[in-house]
């Protein structure tokens, strides 16, 4: 989904859309250059002295002004940067660190038998491309850069690069693989991503939460077994290897988590 949409931000003017445009009969989305009527024919007629046309006139002003205000608002909300834990890291996210921007690639909480937790973080420069391991606390505080997201359609990869597509205008645009960090082997073809960008550079990837994929490899069923039985060893149409129930077969089709390809069901298709 878009920026504007993104239950996790929420539009800044969602409600300006739905109070002011679609009852003036403009469009939900704001481009006061394309949809608005020329600034001098707004002021043509105010002076006109028609109380209707006056009416009709200042409202399109205000329209202007606050879509144009809006429009302003959401792009200066990309790069805003904002405090979070360093446990809520994530792969996709973009952290600013020693001065720089990193795009998080991978992250792992580690609890050792001594002391507290921490999180091993990889990630890479947005600026040269270098990639450094970084180590937190999971209660210390970590600088996230906020960024809007847009969706794409995966078409494929091309050696080191995703080939995606608008689905709008149908263009087509090539990010590095890595952006996918550790989800790599989930992407299917035609499937719905959204790519995060800070000021117009794509930092990072999000694919749907679970996907459907085929047991190729899994133990036999063994008799007496249960659901409640202990987890046997698979692989995955992928490549990926994960722990399935007992009563999974080989050539069964199931539902995994692609954030670390855990089994979540067996596929109901």
């Amino acid at each position: 989904m878009g920026w504007d949409s993104n239950p996790r931000y929420g539009s800044p003017h969602a409600g300006f859309q739905d109070q002011f445009l679609k009852p003036l009969g403009h469009p939900s989305s704001c481009h006061p250059s394309e949809d608005l009527p020329p600034y001098k024919q707004d002021m043509a007629t105010l002076s006109s002295g028609r109380k209707h046309d006056i009416s009709s006139a200042a409202n399109l002003l205000f329209v202007r002004q606050a879509c144009t205000s809006s429009i302003l608002n959401r792009h200066s909300f990309q790069g805003r940067i904002m405090k979070q834990q360093a446990n809520l890291i994530r792969a996709g996210q973009v952290i600013e660190h020693d001065g720089r921007r990193w795009t998080v690639l991978k992250q792992q909480i580690i609890t050792p038998g001594k002391g507290g937790a921490f999180i091993q973080v990889e990630m890479r420069d947005l600026k040269t491309g270098n990639k450094t391991n970084e180590r937190w606390r999971t209660a210390d505080s970590v600088e996230r850069l906020m960024t809007e997201d847009k969706e794409y359609l995966y078409s494929y990869t091309d050696g080191e690069l995703l080939v995606l597509m608008d689905p709008e205008t149908y263009d087509q645009l090539t990010v590095p693989v890595d952006l996918l960090g550790d989800q790599a082997p989930f992407i299917q073809d035609n499937m719905t991503i959204n790519l995060h960008l800070v000021e117009g550079d794509p930092v990072g990837i999000d694919l749907p939460p679970q996907v459907t994929l085929e047991v190729v490899e899994a133990d036999p069923v063994v008799k007496g077994q249960t659901a409640s039985s202990s987890y046997k060893p698979a692989k995955l149409s992928n490549g990926v290897k994960t722990m399935v129930p007992p009563f999974i077969e080989s050539g069964e089709r199931i539902v995994v988590r692609t954030e670390d390809g855990s089994y979540v069901e067996r596929a109901k298709d």
